[in-house]
């Protein structure tokens, strides 16, 4: 068995409270960007308005639908999704999730707190598996941590678990959510798991069946609940979280469909 993995962007940090955040050679808040970035993440479902549109153009073709009101390009399209399954609300176009950037350390540090309190548990066994010996390390991220386009701060949110050698920086667990090319159908549980839409102490074997089968995948997500934003978040951080909640119930709906959820980055 490999060696815990230390934490890259906290490796010498002191001891520190659940929510403070990581030493940095400079604090001084990066520069505001003149060119703000997004987030883009959809359900991979096929469908005529994909076809159409092409699916690189289509968060511009949203964006632009508002100002261009009946003469958009999406207007004639509107009736293709009122029988989709992978609508995360009523209205047309609804299967993607656009995340404003940049982070706002107060979301860092909420999506930290929403892991799992005991590390026993399943939840919990999963945070050691992928962050200390596994692949998330938080080095993909990290290299990102300086560019002002992609997050307020230079400095890096960090979760103890007192007691038990165990923390994490927000970069590692950020890797999974927002910095991959696509989070597949089986690891939408894990995801789900980690973050608390299930419960921390789903039975080990029916989340590993999960995983691997399309049907039990689909009971168990059933019973996923999204989990709600803080309130009182200044007005950039409330944004963001409002749209991590749908980024939540996309990862949900991605798992119960049997589709990726295809990021396509910032």
């Amino acid at each position: 068995m490999s060696e815990p993995r230390q934490p890259l962007a906290a490796a010498e940090a002191p001891p520190f409270r659940p929510g403070s955040r990581a030493p940095a050679a400079e604090t001084a808040p990066p520069p505001a960007p003149a060119d703000p970035a997004a987030f883009h993440a959809f359900l991979d479902l096929p469908c005529a308005v994909k076809e159409v549109v092409g699916v690189l153009d289509l968060p511009d073709a949203l964006e632009a639908r508002p100002r261009e009101g009946a003469a958009s390009r999406l207007t004639p399209l509107e009736g293709l999704c009122q029988a989709c399954p992978a609508r995360l609300e009523p209205e047309p176009f609804t299967c993607r999730v656009t995340l404003p950037m940049p982070l706002q350390p107060e979301v860092e540090e909420w999506v930290l707190a929403l892991l799992p309190d005991n590390l026993g548990s399943t939840a919990g066994r999963l945070v050691r598996a992928c962050f200390e010996t596994g692949p998330f390390d938080g080095r993909r991220v990290l290299g990102h941590r300086r560019n002002p386009r992609l997050f307020a701060t230079r400095v890096s949110a960090l979760r103890e678990w007192r007691g038990t050698g165990t923390y994490l920086t927000s970069e590692q667990v950020l890797e999974p959510l927002l910095f991959n090319d696509a989070i597949l159908p089986g690891d939408t549980v894990k995801l789900c798991l980690l973050f608390g839409l299930l419960d921390p102490d789903t039975p080990l074997d029916r989340a590993r069946r999960a995983v691997l089968d399309p049907g039990a995948r689909r009971a168990l997500l059933g019973d996923a609940l999204v989990p709600e934003r803080p309130a009182d978040l200044p007005p950039a951080a409330a944004a963001q979280a409002r749209a991590l909640v749908r980024l939540f119930e996309a990862v949900r709906q991605a798992g119960r469909l049997d589709v990726p959820l295809a990021c396509l980055g910032v």
